[in-house]
This record gives C-alpha cells, structure tokens and sequence, in this order.
C-alpha cells in the first residue's frame, strides 16, 4: 500500500538555481524510477535561513509530495545523505502525522468530556467591585537649599577628619 509523504530540502546557496533545479530533478527522476506517483514539487528563490547550517545562512528550499511504498523511504534517506549539497532534509509521512493528530484531538475531546460540565447557558464573570480608598491631602514638601561651604569650613572639616584618624592610629588596641 502507497503512503503519502512529504519531502522537504534545503539546496546550498552556493549553488545556481539551475544547478538546485537540477538536484531537484535528480530527487523526481529517483522517485519515478523506485515507482512513486509525484503530487507536487517546488522550489524556492535563495531565502535566508532562521539558523546558519553549516557556516551558510542561506538556502534553496525544495518540497516534494508524493505517494510511494514505505520500502524505498530508507533507500531515499541514503541517496539525501550522499548529496553533499543537500544540507538539511525531512521526509514525514503525511498519513502518518494526520492520523496521530486526529487520534490526539479525539483522545483529547474524550477526556475533556469527562471532566468539564456541559452547561445550558453561558455563565457570566461577575465584575469586581471597586474598593473605597480615601484620598490623602497633599503634603508640601520644602527641601533645604544646598549651601555651598566656605573655603574655611572645609579646612575645618578636614582638621576634624585628620584629628579623628590620628587618634584611631594611635589607638594601641589595634597594633
């Protein structure tokens, strides 16, 4: 039985767009010859990557969809990690992840059934009430003004300081 799958690429963007087209050709050509039924291909312009790989910031997207036996996916994995310049590739199984994904929304519906009350009518939030605050009259603040010292209290004030640390250095405690 055929799987649907999608292959997605990243070309080096050192690489002309005729010479991706070509590798992209090359992948077609592999997939009609192992019998795969091609859906859809396309390629991008150079496009700028949201990580570098491989010291490149930049590269040529490419995406194939196609339906083929699960057998040739390993043999198709080889051939991608051969191609040098080929730096990044995913292939999923489409059937696969739809089918998980549906799985996970019914096992979810499942469980919520169980736990969340069905309700006859939307209940409304009550809206909170508003606190009685009471408002303070305002204070005036006065700020002393900054006087500048005089040349001679700033002598005094230094004499203080060297006052104070003679007598700690004469302290006979500390020695």
């Amino acid at each position: 039985m055929k799987n649907l799958y999608e292959l997605a690429f990243i070309i080096k963007s050192s690489l002309d767009l005729d010479k991706a087209r070509g590798i992209l050709d090359e992948m077609l050509a592999y997939l009609n010859k192992q019998g795969a039924e091609v859906t859809f291909e396309g390629m991008s312009e150079k496009r700028e990557m949201a990580y570098e790989i491989q010291k490149d910031k930049f590269g040529i997207y490419a995406v194939v969809i196609f339906k083929a036996e699960p057998t040739i996916i390993k043999e198709l994995e080889i051939k991608i990690g051969l191609d040098l310049n080929i730096i990044r590739h995913l292939i999923m199984n489409i059937e696969a992840v739809k089918a998980h994904v549906d799985v996970s929304i019914a096992n979810a519906k499942t469980l919520l059934s169980g736990i969340v009350p069905k309700r006859a009518h939307p209940v409304k939030a009550a809206k909170p009430k508003r606190e009685q605050v009471a408002v303070r009259e305002p204070v005036a603040v006065t700020a002393k003004p900054k006087v500048a010292k005089t040349a001679a209290e700033k002598k005094e004030d230094k004499k203080q300081v060297e006052a104070k640390l003679d007598k700690i250095l004469k302290d006979e405690d500390i020695q």
